[in-house]
């Protein structure tokens, strides 16, 4: 039997960053310049994701510091939110045939938000169908108990038999 007296740390797995790619996505973005002051790996993707998910490359504040380029920017929040109201009362109106309302609503609102600068909760679910359709490929025995049912808006979602696991 072998007595131990202190933790060892062994090293089966690693996280791996390929630059390349990281600056080809940075490239078809128009990001000039980036740089990171990320220890490690574990700690570069994750801030990468985030800078991702929001374009929040240190670049933006030439905008909300020029009073001019501000102005523009608020006004085309201003226009777009206009007419998402009025694409969603009108969407509503003409799907009377949607018996639930909840539904109708719901149906309204996401026709309605590609005025929006990012139709975010169709584009986020499109993006998770597939980020699973990837880990499945990748990771089978791990997600091999979610799939993909179809919505009614013609987007997927992520569905499992387990979920309050």
């Amino acid at each position: 039997m072998k007595i131990i007296t202190r933790p060892t740390d062994y090293r089966a797995g690693r996280q791996q960053f390929d630059e390349a790619q990281i600056q080809q996505v940075l490239d078809d973005r128009y990001v000039s310049h980036w740089g990171s002051d990320a220890s490690s790996t574990a700690e570069k993707l994750p801030e990468i994701a985030g800078r991702l998910c929001y374009m929040s490359f240190a670049e933006r504040d030439c905008i909300g510091n020029d009073p001019e380029l501000h102005q523009i920017r608020q006004s085309a929040v201003h226009q777009a939110q206009e007419a998402y109201i009025k694409l969603v009362q009108g969407s509503q109106e003409k799907s009377s045939e949607i018996e639930q309302e909840t539904q109708r609503c719901e149906m309204a609102r996401q026709a309605a938000r590609f005025v929006s600068p990012n139709a975010t909760e169709t584009e986020i679910r499109m993006v998770a169908a597939r980020v699973l359709e990837f880990l499945q490929r990748k990771a089978p025995n791990i997600f091999c108990d979610y799939g993909l049912v179809d919505l009614p808006d013609g987007t997927r979602a992520a569905d499992t038999p387990h979920s309050k696991v």
